[in-house]
């Protein structure tokens, strides 16, 4: 479609040929793949094959808790912010992510569980109302 998306990701095809476990390489072309080709499901893959090769490449491991937070994976989104920090202790922008990650699952479990709530408990302790035979 646009002759510089193809170059940039030949340029990136051929830096991870020079360089297979490169992480700058990787990182930026699973971005490519997930912000710019649409391909979520590509770029999330190159991530966590980066992160398994390089357990404390941080900017993959930012990434792919992004992409999972966003899938609404919340807990794996968490628990690869917190492995994020234990690679880079003193980054503010992580420690963030991750309290804006905690808050927002936070909220989303407390939602489930209001709705289910409401859904499973009726006001009133639960069963039909006395004197309605049709509830």
């Amino acid at each position: 479609a646009f002759p510089a998306l193809a170059e940039a990701e030949q340029l990136l095809e051929g830096a991870l040929a020079l360089e297979p476990g490169s992480v700058a390489a990787l990182s930026a072309m699973a971005m490519l793949r997930i912000q710019v080709l649409g391909d979520r499901a590509g770029g999330g893959q190159l991530l966590e094959d980066a992160v398994r090769e390089h357990p404390s490449a941080v900017s993959c491991l930012e990434q792919l808790a992004e992409l999972r937070f966003e899938e609404g994976r919340h807990a794996e989104a968490i628990s690869l912010y917190e492995d994020a920090i234990r690679a880079e202790p003193g980054n503010a922008d992580l420690s963030y992510n991750l309290g804006c990650a905690l808050a927002s699952a936070s909220a989303s479990a407390e939602e489930r569980e209001a709705a289910e709530g409401s859904v499973l408990k009726p006001p009133g302790g639960g069963g039909p109302p006395p004197g309605n035979p049709h509830l």
